[in-house]
């Protein structure tokens, strides 16, 4: 065990210790590098999946990325667009499609989006069962009409 002085009040502190006692400035250790599983070889500490092998990497190694997933917030657009504008449907079904393959990346990759991806579906499903809605109501109009 090495002492070492604190950057930030001078102090004589333990190498091992992850903050000072005196000011609790973060003492700055070295990453360990992380080594894949499957093959044995190292891997940067923010992959999900060896560059290598490609396998999947545990759990607990995995940094989560603080990034939004791109599909989930197109879903939710996709919805909250198709509840004023929908053309035959095609936004509410483009809405639930790019929502529910952005839940499942999120399961995945572990982004952030969960909340757009549900809302995303939810006004998916709602501007597609208007659209049903108003399909049937038209062909009861025109079934009045021509009798």
């Amino acid at each position: 065990m090495a002492l070492i002085n604190c950057s930030e009040c001078g102090k004589e502190v333990s190498d091992k210790a992850s903050a000072c006692p005196n000011c609790g400035c973060p003492i700055n250790t070295p990453k360990k590098d992380r080594v894949c599983d499957k093959c044995g070889r190292v891997v940067g500490d923010k992959a999900y999946k060896c560059v290598h092998c490609g396998a999947i990497l545990p759990e607990e190694t995995i940094i989560k990325k603080d990034k939004t997933n791109p599909l989930a917030v197109a879903g939710f657009l996709f919805g909250l667009i198709s509840l004023f504008i929908d053309i035959f449907g095609i936004l509410s079904i483009l809405a639930l499609v790019f929502s529910g393959v952005g839940l499942t990346q999120l399961n995945n990759k572990g982004e952030k989006g969960t909340g757009y991806a549900v809302f995303g579906f939810l006004f998916g499903l709602i501007s597609l069962g208007y659209f049903i809605y108003k399909i049937v109501a038209y062909q009861q109009m025109i079934s009045v009409f021509y009798q």
